[in-house]
């Protein structure tokens, strides 16, 4: 923009000293006239330097430019030797032009109105003079051409402005849209990510939960006939096939619900179910207690399930425990969750996958948990809730 802003001042100096020159030869000044004009010639050319190409950032400077350039001009046609020198009172076309391109809206039009008016004066003169139709022809003609400059110049500088303003709406929406695609990419990468934890936190808890039972299954029915009881041990074993296939079931479920986007319907009494179940496989004393059982939504009963689930997994995988007590207990608008197993605890809680899920479900929902090594393992947990 800065390099077509210097060829447009270029050309104006050009237009400039081309006017001069031309107005030069066509006076052909003589004795004092020609050093007068010289003068007055060299010092409007500085003028003309200075308001194009100096450092124009106060207005007092840039208008006593410019009022210097129309005084050049004017003293240069009244030490012509013609009526109108054309060359001369073209200058004040090429002033108006500039001003209109480069100075304020409200100023150039100021400016270009005056200079307008200023150039007139030697038609008003020439009429004066000699009152005659060809005088005033030649004033209307040159009145007429500099109100059309004027008007196009305004109309250009209109057009300049609101293609200058269309740009930058256009370059601000480009950079808006660049945004929202880098946000769009994010968003989908943040997406993705959190499918991904999603699917393994169900895979985990699923499976883990179900291993864990189907492995100690396996181990006690192996147990058992090895002992000679061949018929407990080999029901243990059919059990453990139907575990097995169970299992198979609910991965098939998971890929299932993340193919159609449906979530899975658990119940508070599902719970029954799961540590029903979960004790036949193991042989662990498994204590439910709900208190003041309440409506839930199913992103809570799902995370209660899955945080009830990896519990009992880790209770029998890492503590070895016998016995696990759950209390879950509801207020007005929070979810008390307590799970007390008698396992062999551990001296430095570490944050696996298991615990890791468990939080990550429990801080999802807007809640808290917290893990007690102490008599074994305790969760502790609560959830808000609205009815």
């Amino acid at each position: 923009m800065k390099r077509r802003y210097k060829y447009i001042k270029l050309l104006f100096l050009g237009l400039y000293i081309g006017l001069l020159i031309a107005g030069w030869f066509y006076e052909s000044p003589h004795a004092d006239r020609q050093t007068i004009m010289l003068v007055i010639g060299l010092a409007l050319l500085m003028t003309i330097l200075v308001m194009l190409f100096g450092p124009m950032k106060h207005d007092i400077l840039r208008r006593a430019v410019v009022i210097s350039s129309i005084i050049g001009i004017a003293l240069l046609e009244y030490y012509a030797k013609y009526a109108i020198d054309y060359f001369f009172h073209s200058l004040y076309i090429v002033l108006i032009i500039y001003v209109l391109v480069f100075y304020a809206k409200k100023e150039g039009i100021l400016i270009a109105v005056v200079t307008t008016i200023v150039s007139y004066i030697k038609f008003v003169q020439m009429l004066w003079i000699q009152p005659n139709i060809g005088n005033l022809s030649l004033f209307i003609f040159y009145l007429v051409i500099q109100i059309l400059v004027l008007i196009v110049a305004i109309i250009a500088r209109n057009y300049y402005e609101e293609s200058r303003k269309t740009n930058a709406i256009y370059l601000q929406l480009l950079d808006t849209y660049k945004q929202l695609e880098l946000s769009s990419k994010e968003i989908e990468r943040l997406s993705m990510e959190e499918e991904r934890t999603k699917i393994a936190r169900d895979l985990h808890d699923t499976l883990g939960h179900d291993m864990t039972g189907l492995i100690m299954q396996i181990e006690m029915g192996t147990r058992l006939i090895d002992a000679n009881q061949q018929e407990e041990g080999l029901k243990l074993l059919e059990g453990a096939k139907k575990s097995a296939r169970d299992s198979m079931a609910k991965v098939r479920q998971i890929v299932q619900t993340l193919k159609t986007g449906e979530q899975e319907k658990w119940s508070l009494a599902s719970l029954n179910t799961l540590t029903h179940t979960f004790s036949e496989k193991t042989g662990v004393i498994i204590e439910l207690n709900i208190e003041g059982d309440r409506n839930i939504s199913p992103d809570i009963s799902i995370g209660l399930y899955r945080l009830i689930q990896e519990s009992l997994t880790n209770s029998v995988r890492h503590g070895k425990a016998k016995h696990v007590r759950i209390t879950i207990t509801f207020d007005e608008s929070r979810l008390y969750i307590s799970i007390q197993d008698n396992g062999t605890g551990c001296k430095q809680i570490k944050h696996g996958n298991g615990l890791k899920g468990m939080e990550e479900r429990i801080q999802h929902l807007g809640g808290s948990i917290e893990f007690i090594c102490k008599n074994g393992f305790r969760i502790r947990a609560n959830i808000p809730y609205y009815n």
